[in-house]
């Protein structure tokens, strides 16, 4: 392969930043990668430190070069960011690479709450921040679970001594599995081992604890293998695995095992072939984009983006904080950050984003938005501006799902926190388009080159949608008929799907949750042509859903008890808007499993191009972009996490609980209280009323209606739709259910063992057993009605 330098190999310097780790029964966790300026600390939950009552943490950090004159830490109240201890350690000692102390806080904390730690490393170069959560618990088996991990992950890469493993697999041998980038419990012991491939573990893991209760613990790694192939050369792999587990009868159940392995494409010899750009083991949603003829080629692996120009026979990595190399180490395999293809250009330029947590650069250290442009003539990678986000990665990655645009003309659209801006890159002017949105009236296409919202932002009752053209900037108004409502569903390639419902059709149910049953859905392009009308008899449609080529529509029918579930039905996407010949082809070796390759039609393409490295040009705007915006949204969110990461921010808590229930997640309201938590409910609860919000007992089922009467005291969440089993951790968790029984007849929920629910009796205050069957029986003929709530969280011991 041909290695062209142009100025010089990469001027993006290296990592300088410390990084710091948490030590439990002699094993390092929860790797901590510093930031630059200080945090929304609530909102950065990649990990959790439990301790134990005698509230004695060991940390270590490894300086790298840099100097380290003091280590601080902080404590503070989750809900208010009152600061509850802070304090220096001191008597660090050297522990190889790392030094390490031991400290303990001197000022109580509640029992089974999170609180935001933050530790300040004063250094030669400024001050360094690293965040974490700190749990308090006097029944964790951390330890144990910890050590767990570190085996079995290092069992793995050791075929003869694996056997062990066989007794925590559940291999189903009705499923072929041949894909490294998808092993879990149901695979075989061989995919586990890593078949033929012989791996060696070449950066060590490092586990995260991300989540731990009394039942339950939850941990990730991420690590780099190496492996031979057939010619003698050395291949990288980068892994991601994810573990749930359990201790029960005095040793480990493991609930659930993900790994990902993706290869770390390189540009070697044999990267480009005759079918194409051969990635090896990778998944098939790999992010790639080409230009009009497809001769160009721009994909992104292992957050690292590449560039196949056929023509002028060169293959370049355009950007990449990653580095295999022996000199360097862990900060450049983090992962907290993404890249995201905007448009490849004919001359071989590329316009694209890179956003999150910066491993390295003059912006190490920070979180934010870079906009970036690729000039394929020069080889050359020009930051347009930086805009900083002092929030989380995921929250991050979360929004840009949203909305994330740059237009031919270098103007730029971001959703950042429930706000549209726009983006003068050259100038550095922003205007907020759209402000305050509620997230469940506004929608975006799938090149995120249109959006469209609801102009009252009501969910279901506004009567006007705008719709706005990202490349030219302009837009066109919808507006509903008298007598009806419209809602914005999504875009299927990037024309706007919307539903109209007449006033008469919305049905407002028991708990205050709203049937909008659309009696016709309409697909427009921008300029209003008609696509598609949908307009079935006898039949309204109540949501979509949206995937590639199709659109699935849930259905109801009315009776005289109201809607009643129909049968779905489908619209197929039948236009074509790519005229992208690149496919992915998919074969299945001996050594690497299922393996890809990015198909293209030339076979007669020199498969020893040139391989560049980019090199940086100065930015345009060399001041960052203040947007100015505020992380303590009031508005109430749901954010679902699982396998360790943010998986959807909802506006429904019912959703979020179902959703996290089926991936067996968690759910975390703004304030970071656990509104639902899979696996971890007592075998039994009973509240005393006195310690219910008094206005609970009100008799009403009406969320609203509850929410006048607890006041202050708790904010209610309408749970409608959940099922029994779910609703009962919030009763685990010391709140009551409200709901309604098959009768029509209001109920609370206040109590429950194995085999009954404990109701509220209205007649005395007195509570009442009924069957659990009898109940799933009752609630789910009222409706699966159900009303909670959260109260303020006490941080701070009296």
């Amino acid at each position: 392969m041909n290695t062209q330098v142009t100025e010089s190999a990469s001027d993006l310097s290296d990592s300088t930043l410390p990084v710091m780790c948490v030590d439990i029964g002699g094993n390092r966790v929860n790797r901590m990668f510093g930031y630059r300026e200080e945090m929304a600390s609530a909102h950065l939950r990649d990990s959790v430190i439990p301790m134990t009552t005698d509230r004695t943490l060991t940390v270590s950090y490894r300086s790298f070069d840099l100097g380290v004159s003091s280590v601080t830490y902080e404590v503070t109240a989750p809900d208010t960011g009152t600061v509850i201890e802070n304090a220096k350690i001191g008597n660090f000692k050297q522990d190889g690479e790392y030094r390490t102390a031991t400290f303990t806080l001197s000022e109580p904390i509640l029992m089974n709450r999170e609180y935001p730690i933050k530790f300040t490393l004063q250094t030669s170069s400024g001050s360094v921040y690293y965040y974490s959560r700190l749990l308090q618990r006097a029944d964790l088996l951390t330890e144990k679970y910890v050590q767990f991990v570190y085996d079995f992950y290092e069992t793995c890469t050791n075929k003869n001594g694996a056997g062990e493993l066989n007794t925590y697999l559940e291999t189903d041998d009705t499923v072929t599995y041949n894909s490294f980038t998808e092993v879990n419990l149901k695979s075989t012991f061989d995919q586990v081992t890593w078949g033929s491939l012989g791996p060696q573990v070449y950066r060590k893991a490092v586990p995260t604890i991300c989540e731990i209760n009394k039942e339950t613990c939850s941990i990730t790694t991420d690590y780099l293998i190496s492996a031979t192939d057939r010619d003698g050369d050395t291949e990288f792999y980068h892994v991601e695995e994810f573990y749930r587990m359990r201790y029960y009868n005095d040793r480990i159940m493991l609930l659930d095992f993900n790994r990902k392995a993706i290869q770390v494409y390189d540009g070697s010899t044999g990267s480009i072939s005759a079918n194409g750009v051969f990635l090896g083991v990778e998944t098939r949603g790999i992010q790639y984009k080409t230009n009009a003829d497809s001769s160009i080629v721009a994909f992104v692996n292992d957050d690292t983006l590449w560039e196949y120009n056929e023509n002028a026979q060169k293959l370049v990595k355009v950007f990449s904080f990653h580095d295999t190399s022996v000199n360097a180490d862990e900060r450049y395999d983090h992962d907290e950050y993404g890249i995201k293809v905007i448009r490849v250009q004919e001359s071989g330029d590329i316009d694209f984003i890179v956003y999150g947590y910066m491993n390295r650069g003059k912006h190490e250290g920070r979180c934010g938005i870079s906009i970036c442009h690729y000039h394929g003539e020069g080889t050359a990678v020009e930051e347009q501006v930086f805009i900083p986000y002092r929030m989380s990665y995921q929250t991050l990655q979360n929004n840009l799902g949203r909305l994330c645009y740059v237009n031919s003309s270098g103007t730029a659209y971001f959703y950042l926190n429930r706000t549209v801006y726009k983006i003068e890159p050259e100038t550095g002017e922003f205007t907020e388009i759209i402000s305050d949105i509620n997230p469940d009236c506004f929608v975006s296409s799938g090149s995120n080159s249109q959006i469209a919202w609801m102009q009252e932002m009501e969910t279901n009752t506004s009567t006007h949608i705008t719709v706005m053209d990202l490349d030219n900037g302009k837009s066109r108004e919808i507006s509903a008929g008298k007598g009806q409502y419209l809602k914005a569903l999504g875009f299927i390639n990037d024309d706007l799907i919307y539903g109209l419902a007449n006033t008469e059709d919305i049905a407002v149910q028991p708990a205050g949750d709203v049937i909008f049953a659309m009696k016709e859905l309409k697909i427009e392009s921008f300029d209003g042509t008609l696509v598609k009308d949908y307009n079935p008899d006898n039949c309204w449609v109540s949501g979509i859903t949206i995937t590639e080529g199709l659109v699935e529509l849930s259905r109801v029918t009315k009776t005289e008890a109201g809607y009643t579930v129909a049968s779905t039905d489908n619209i197929m996407n039948t236009r074509q808007v790519s005229s992208s010949t690149i496919h992915i082809d998919i074969a299945v070796t001996g050594r690497q499993g299922q393996i890809l390759t990015l198909g293209m039609s030339d076979q007669k393409r020199n498969i020893n191009p040139v391989v560049t490295n980019f090199v940086l040009r100065p930015s345009v705007n060399e001041a960052d972009l203040e947007l100015g915006i505020d992380p303590e949204d009031p508005y109430q969110l749901f954010y679902v996490y699982a396998y360790g990461k943010l998986q959807e921010i909802v506006t429904d808590p019912g959703k979020a609980i179902r959703d996290a229930d089926e991936l067996v997640g968690v759910v975390v309201n703004r304030e970071g209280q656990y509104v639902y938590e899979r696996g971890n409910k007592d075998v039994e609860n009973e509240l005393y009323n006195e310690d219910v919000p008094q206005g609970i007992f009100s008799g009403t089922i009406v969320a609203d209606e509850l929410q006048r009467a607890v006041g202050d005291e708790a904010v209610i969440m309408n749970l409608s739709g959940c099922t029994l089993s779910q609703v009962l951790y919030e009763v685990s968790m010391g709140r009551a259910v409200v709901t309604r029984l098959a009768d029509g007849a209001t109920t609370v929920i206040v109590g429950y063992d194995r085999y009954n629910t404990l109701l509220y009796n209205f007649a005395d205050g007195s509570h009442y057993y009924m069957g659990i069957n009898d109940s799933t029986a009752a609630f789910e003929a009222g409706g699966n009605v159900f009303v909670s709530y959260v109260e303020p969280q006490k941080t701070v011991k009296s």
